[in-house]
């Protein structure tokens, strides 16, 4: 109603886990940043959303903190190879 470009599809990966965050770079370019694992797998898990349809997609540390009311939104997709991982992940999806 107001003009602005409609929202097509949203894709969320979500994993957890340790991380590194804070500003990286040196005096002539700096940038703030988080670094990890978890950050690389929630930006595969991104990514399988948008080839298998999925709207949101978590991995199995984030899964296994949710409540159980919440868990039950979600379904067990399968384990996925994730590139830069020796071993399939187990992805729920939602």
């Amino acid at each position: 109603a107001s003009g602005l470009p409609v929202l097509e599809a949203v894709r969320i990966g979500i994993d957890g886990g340790e991380v590194i965050v804070g500003n990286v770079g040196g005096e002539e370019r700096r940038d703030y940043t988080v670094i990890g694992e978890p950050v690389n797998i929630a930006a595969r898990l991104e990514q399988f959303c948008k080839e298998s349809g999925s709207g949101i997609a978590i991995g199995e540390a984030v899964y296994r903190e949710l409540p159980r009311e919440i868990q039950a939104q979600f379904q067990r997709y399968s384990e996925v190879a994730i590139r830069g991982k020796r071993q399939s992940i187990p992805v729920y999806t939602a």
